[in-house]
């Protein structure tokens, strides 16, 4: 709860609406929920590390017919990269670029 409080002080204190500081939050918490999730898929596969698991799911989508699916097939290895941290420094940096283009009171 300290952590959303913090959150939801900065953007008050940054100018933001009460509406905009709200759906900022709950974006802001999906994205790291979702992260998570997504993180913690091998926890769910008993019998496979995390990065097994990302490798048969690799495999997986290596399997697609190309002709189908050439977007994933192609980018398979980028969709999963090893690096979460580069991922999801990303993320959010995407997400507070478009925080920067809403608009805000004055002062």
């Amino acid at each position: 709860m300290q952590t959303m409080e913090q959150l939801l002080d900065v953007l008050c204190r940054a100018g933001f609406s009460d509406e905009d500081v709200a759906d900022a939050a709950f974006v802001f918490n999906t994205f790291v929920i979702g992260f998570v999730l997504d993180e913690t898929q091998a926890i769910r596969h008993p019998g496979a590390s995390h990065e097994e698991f990302a490798e048969q799911v690799r495999q997986w989508f290596r399997a697609l017919p190309p002709e189908r699916f050439p977007r994933l097939v192609a980018l398979t290895d980028r969709l999963f990269d090893p690096d979460p941290n580069r991922r999801f420094e990303f993320g959010l940096k995407m997400l507070l670029d478009g925080l920067e283009l809403r608009p805000r009171r004055p002062g």
